[in-house]
């Protein structure tokens, strides 16, 4: 399996899509103001080959590209993609995506489900799930940075895309990476009310979610919502670590956050950790588990992105990973690993 990667701008667009027309798969990533200008133009030079779009910016090798964009074309493997064409409803879709599992013939060690959707995350990854469980076939995707996704040359909006991607003559491996650790002197608390419509955290422990991080972390009300670069909150299933990223602090003295969480979750209060280490574990991870790796397609989360880059981290980060060769990727606005949709994180599938 290999993946060709192309940066381009809309002058050379047409010329970077036919050099990837080869491809079993093209994924395309393009800032919101020429999408859908991609997506049309898409359609009409690789209209027979299997594309999926998302809205957002991406990075490739040693840099990282907001206003560019950058085409993958993936090939020397068996592709389905296909839509959830309103991602308020995807139960509808469950026919169709079992469908497809079922004719890709993948496994846990082949094939991956790549996907992008507009919002309705957790409610997406459950459904994706319950489909690809069956043959553990891993999950990774990303939140699209605006209310825009593609599919075969057709924009839509309210939607999820994906594509199950077999890799013909390799493995296919997904990792997750947290540079979050806990911190053992900070406790325990019970989501005990929770506005999931809203994706806000009311009380933990039956008091102001607000009041208690404040008071927790010793810190000024206005710094709460900066606060998440260093101390997000993170939800324990079992011996893992999900995170819940703080969007804003609300009049009611609740937290809005990036992702949803549940009634009666243990939730806890999570520290930075030796993020360097952390990222060239992963690298050496990766290359233990796949000594000739060709290929790495990585999402990582816009605040990682952003505390990376107010660090001046970024360059030492894309650096690192390219330890593993063709390194390309998504800055999402959510993350999705397996059955969890998370935020501050990195997901990412590796081949050979």
């Amino acid at each position: 399996m290999k993946q060709s990667v192309k940066v381009c701008n809309t002058t050379n667009f047409e010329k970077s899509l036919k050099e990837v027309s080869s491809s079993n798969l093209v994924v395309l990533m393009a800032p919101s103001a020429i999408f859908e200008q991609c997506v049309v133009k898409m359609k009409e030079v690789i209209p027979d080959v299997q594309n999926i779009g998302v809205c957002g910016q991406g990075y490739y090798e040693l840099r990282d590209y907001p206003e560019e964009i950058i085409l993958i074309g993936f090939s020397g493997c068996e592709a389905i993609a296909d839509v959830i064409p309103d991602v308020s409803k995807p139960i509808s879709s469950v026919q169709k995506i079992m469908e497809h599992v079922a004719d890709i013939k993948g496994n846990a060690n082949n094939t991956v489900c790549l996907d992008f959707t507009t919002g309705n995350d957790s409610v997406i990854v459950t459904t994706l799930n319950s489909c690809l469980d069956e043959k553990g076939i891993s999950l990774i995707g990303a939140t699209a940075w605006d209310n825009k996704v593609s599919y075969n040359g057709i924009l839509y909006e309210n939607a999820c895309v994906y594509a199950l991607i077999k890799n013909q003559n390799g493995n296919i491996r997904s990792y997750m990476e947290n540079i979050y650790t806990i911190d053992d002197s900070m406790p325990n608390f019970l989501a005990t009310r929770i506005d999931e419509a809203n994706q806000k955290i009311v009380t933990l422990d039956n008091q102001s979610a607000a009041s208690v991080y404040q008071n927790t972390l010793h810190i000024k009300e206005s710094d709460i919502e900066t606060q998440t670069f260093k101390n997000p909150i993170g939800r324990l299933v079992g011996d893992n670590i999900y995170i819940i990223s703080i969007k804003s602090r609300c009049s009611d003295g609740s937290l809005e956050c990036y992702k949803r969480a549940n009634h009666m979750d243990a939730l806890t209060i999570l520290k930075l950790g030796d993020y360097e280490n952390i990222i060239k574990n992963t690298v050496a991870r990766i290359k233990g588990d796949m000594p000739s790796v060709k290929g790495v397609f990585s999402v990582n989360c816009i605040l990682r992105y952003l505390m990376f880059n107010d660090i001046n981290y970024m360059s030492d980060y894309l650096k690192t990973m390219k330890q593993l060769g063709n390194h390309v990727g998504l800055v999402g606005c959510g993350e999705h690993f397996m059955t969890q949709h998370v935020n501050q994180t990195m997901t990412c599938f590796a081949f050979d």
